[in-house]
C-alpha cells in the first residue's frame, strides 16, 4: 500500500552579495533569489519482516474470503505479453478485473481461463483444472492478517485465502471454507490457538488440515509445547520472514493430495 509522505514546501533563498577582498561592492538595485530544490521523500528500504511490512497496513476490516485471482504481472505472464499490455487491456474492456484497496488489479482464475479460451489462447497447465488449495490466516492483528492474505493471493500460486481475527471466528469458518492449510497465531480472544488446534484434530472434517503456528512464543513455551502435542506440522516465530511463511505454506500445501 502506498505510504502519503509529507513533502517540505520549497523553501527561497536570497542569493548571497559577492565582495572583494579590497573593494566594497555596490548593492545592486534588483535582488534575485534562487529556489532551492524541493526537498525528496524519504527512502524507505523493503523489508520481508511481517511485523515491519504490516505496519504499512491501515485497514479495520477482516477479509471474508478471497477467492482465486491473478495480478497484472501473473497475466501478463500467461498471456506472454508485457504488464503495460495488460493494463491498457484493461482501460480497454477487454479484462473483466477488480481493484483492490491498494489500488492493484486483479482477474478471477475462471474469468482470465474464459478469455484466453474465447481470444483462442492455450491454457498454462497450472491454470487449468485441478483443486484450488485454501489457506486460512488466523491472527488478532488485522494488519499482520491482511498482509500474509496479499503475500498469498501475490504468489499466483493459485489458493483461496480467507481470514479471521480470532479463533471461535476462524472455527466458524472451517465448516463452510475447508481450508487444506491453517497459519494460526496462539494468543487471541475469544479462543486462543491451542484449543483452536484441539478442536480442528478433533472433528473429522479438519483433522488432516495442515497446521502452521505462526507465534511471538518461543519453542519452549508451554502453550507451543502443548499445541504441538496435539498435532502441528510446523511453527515460526514472531517477528517471521514472509519468504520462510510463503515457501512453508508452499511445502504443507504440496502434502495435499
Amino acid at each position: 500500500m502506498a505510504h502519503r509522505l509529507n513533502r517540505r514546501v520549497p523553501m527561497t533563498a536570497k542569493s548571497p552579495t559577492t565582495k572583494h577582498p579590497t573593494t566594497k561592492q555596490p548593492r545592486a538595485s534588483g535582488r534575485k533569489t534562487a529556489k532551492k530544490p524541493a526537498a525528496q521523500p524519504p527512502v524507505r528500504a523493503t523489508s520481508n519482516n511481517i511485523a515491519q511490512r504490516a505496519q504499512s497496513l491501515r485497514r479495520t476490516k477482516a477479509i471474508n474470503v478471497r477467492h482465486t485471482s491473478l495480478s497484472t504481472g501473473d497475466l501478463a505472464r500467461h498471456c506472454r505479453v508485457t504488464p503495460a499490455t495488460i493494463v491498457n487491456w484493461i482501460r480497454a474492456g477487454k479484462l473483466d478485473v477488480y481493484e483492490t484497496p491498494g489500488g492493484q488489479y486483479r482477474m478471477e482464475k475462471d474469468k482470465f481461463i474464459a478469455f484466453l479460451n474465447s481470444a483462442g489462447l492455450p491454457v498454462p497447465p497450472e491454470l487449468q483444472a485441478g483443486r484450488v488449495k485454501r489457506v486460512m490466516v488466523v491472527d488478532d492483528d488485522i494488519e499482520i492478517a491482511n498482509l500474509l492474505a496479499e503475500a498469498l493471493l501475490a504468489e499466483g500460486a493459485g489458493y483461496e485465502v480467507a481470514v479471521a481475527e480470532n479463533g471461535f471466528d476462524a472455527l466458524i469458518a472451517l465448516g463452510d471454507f475447508k481450508p487444506d492449510v491453517i497459519s494460526l497465531d496462539l494468543m487471541m480472544p475469544k479462543m486462543d490457538g491451542v484449543e483452536l488446534v484441539r478442536r480442528i484434530r478433533s472433528n473429522p472434517v479438519t483433522k488432516a488440515t495442515r497446521i502452521l503456528i505462526l507465534s511471538g512464543m518461543a519453542n519452549s513455551s508451554v502453550e507451543v509445547r502443548r499445541a504441538k502435542r496435539i498435532g502441528v506440522e510446523a511453527h515460526l516465530s514472531k517477528p517471521a520472514n514472509l519468504d520462510d511463511f510463503l515457501e512453508t505454506i508452499a511445502k504443507l500445501a504440496e502434502t495435499i493430495v
